[in-house]
């Protein structure tokens, strides 16, 4: 029965253990949320829409030397349907030690100031995922499973970690045309994000002497629960935007930023992004006859 009880407190510590070094480490913590490139249209008219594809790259080294960064794609969509109206979509996709997936819908007004200066508003809701970790090995005894002698095996296991995301979201700015097929834009978005439905997948694997580790990985653990406990949380996203190019193609270049006044989160989430992308507008004006 001693050795029994031994040898499944054993594969608890590995798996508690694999968690950690997987996913919550000293050296790598994994994040639980990334802000992503914002949709800031310009629209002046009605009819106009645009397609865009871009390319975002996350970092935070949180005042570490260890920099923790992520890439991917980010989709999007706009089109005004109505005069003053603007209707908006985004898909984005990040990954590398985390990944994540983030989908929005918005809608708003648009407005022009003057033939430079837009006023826009959009308020939207945005659904997504989360997920981190990866396999992960460690040399085990084959004799008495004592970890201080030299007859190693190397067991092979796995830990992920996975969490759902909501929000909802208001997001005014200001864009600004100096010259023609320029523009700049600036952006702040207001979220309330909520954190639901955390899963942790971890398999099994027996060994002993990783006592040391333990409790560290606990606090990691209770740190993710009580993250999803937590009722929603604010996010403050301001952005930068730079376009330039023909009537019909621009180059877009957005950098951003995340800030959250809970030190809880604010300790694993990436808190900057920047994006480079091509835009498509539609339809062409027609030239004055």
């Amino acid at each position: 029965m001693k050795t029994q009880l031994s040898h499944r407190i054993g594969m608890n510590r590995l798996l508690l253990l694999g968690f950690c070094a997987s996913i919550l480490s000293s050296c790598y913590t994994a994040r639980v949320y990334a802000p992503h490139p914002q949709v800031i249209p310009g629209f002046t008219e009605k009819g106009q829409g645009q397609l865009s594809v871009h390319s975002v790259n996350n970092s935070d080294n949180n005042g570490n030397a260890h920099s923790n960064e992520m890439t991917g794609v980010s989709v999007q969509a706009a089109y005004a349907p109505l005069k003053h109206v603007g209707l908006t979509l985004n898909y984005t996709k990040l990954k590398d030690d985390d990944q994540f997936r983030q989908f929005e819908f918005a809608s708003g007004y648009f407005g022009a100031l003057s033939e430079k200066i837009i006023l826009e508003a959009y308020g939207g809701f945005g659904t997504g995922s989360m997920r981190s970790g990866n396999d992960f090995s460690f040399g085990v005894s084959d004799e008495d499973n004592d970890p201080y002698t030299y007859d190693y095996r190397d067991v092979f296991s796995y830990a992920y970690g996975d969490m759902d995301t909501k929000r909802w979201f208001i997001q005014p700015s200001i864009t600004v045309k100096p010259v023609k097929n320029m523009a700049f834009a600036f952006g702040l978005k207001y979220s309330r994000v909520d954190f639901y439905n955390l899963r942790i997948e971890m398999g099994e694997a027996p060994t002993e002497g990783y006592e040391d580790h333990v409790e560290d990985v606990r606090d990691q653990i209770a740190r993710a629960e009580i993250i999803e406990k937590h009722g929603a949380y604010t996010m403050i996203e301001p952005s930068i935007t730079l376009r330039f190019g023909t009537e019909q193609f621009k180059g877009q270049l957005q950098i951003g930023f995340t800030s959250t006044g809970d030190k809880t989160l604010r300790d694993v989430i990436y808190h900057s992004y920047s994006s480079v992308g091509l835009m498509y507008s539609f339809p062409r004006k027609k030239k004055k006859s």
